[in-house]
């Protein structure tokens, strides 16, 4: 017969052996289901899982730089628009900026957008793009920044915290 274990309510071992069998110290039950680390209640004569380990703030940074950066290199609307903003599309950004200042970009040139398709951006329309692009980025890196800050000040203690913080919802 299979056999938990118990100690201080918490399965520590599953044991074959008879029913009359006996551990000192320890409440033997039977189960089909039960592991080790399993709580049990004895007034329902229930098993249950463990509850998880806290969240570790260097789990909680970490997961904040992993969002920054998804957020960062996800992507941008530039009127209404989508615009890469990996980080090869914000080289080629910064690149058209110089090109701009230098007055060696046609104007109005073409850009091809997240969507695929090529637009004609007048200069102006360019420099107000890329200033959206560095907007999106630098919003990322202040909000990572932030929520570090919060996590430093046990403020966020979850992962849905740190969601919430960069402005997602229904992610947990």
């Amino acid at each position: 017969m299979r056999r938990a274990v118990i100690e201080s309510g918490v399965v520590a071992n599953i044991i074959l052996a008879p029913e009359d069998f006996k551990i000192e110290g320890a409440t033997l039950v039977p189960t089909d289901t039960a592991g080790i680390g399993d709580l049990y209640d004895a007034e329902t004569g229930a098993f249950s899982p463990p509850p998880p380990p806290p969240i570790t703030t260097d789990e909680l940074v970490a997961y904040a730089s992993d969002l920054r950066w998804r957020i960062e290199t996800g992507g941008a609307i530039w009127n209404g628009f989508p615009v890469h903003s990996d980080r090869e599309s914000q080289s080629k950004i910064i690149a058209e900026r110089l090109a701009i200042s230098e007055s060696v970009r046609a104007d109005p040139d073409g850009w091809k957008f997240a969507d695929g398709q090529f637009r004609l951006l007048t200069n102006a329309e360019f420099v107000s793009l890329s200033d959206a692009v560095r907007l999106h980025v630098r919003t990322a890196f202040a909000t990572e920044a932030a929520v570090q800050l919060a996590i430093a000040a046990g403020d966020i203690m979850t992962f849905a915290a740190v969601d919430g913080a960069f402005g997602i919802v229904g992610n947990e």
